[in-house]
């Protein structure tokens, strides 16, 4: 009963394409906003004899995104598909 009075109602029938614009643009700005949040990326940074290493320093080029990895070399990191990861180590 409401639909039928709500289809009827002036406001609703001149509006009608505008309200359906608004909502496809809405549903594309979250499908777009989705992609630009990206993904998590893990891994192991190891030496290579395969010993796992601590404190490198992971970053997303050109953000400003970064993290270190733990004592068994492992990181995660929230980067774009695109994304570029720079891995630092300092070691003595």
């Amino acid at each position: 009963m409401l639909t039928m009075l709500l289809r009827k109602h002036p406001f609703w029938t001149s509006h009608r394409h505008f309200f359906r614009e608004v909502g496809m643009s809405l549903v594309l700005a979250l499908a777009l906003c989705g992609t630009a949040l990206g993904q998590q990326v893990s891994g192991t940074v190891t030496s290579e004899e395969g010993a796992p290493l601590q404190g490198v320093a992971i970053r997303v080029q050109g953000t400003s995104a970064s993290t270190n990895t733990d004592a068994s070399g492992r990181y995660t990191i929230t980067a774009q598909s695109d994304g570029v990861l720079m891995v630092q180590f300092i070691g003595y």
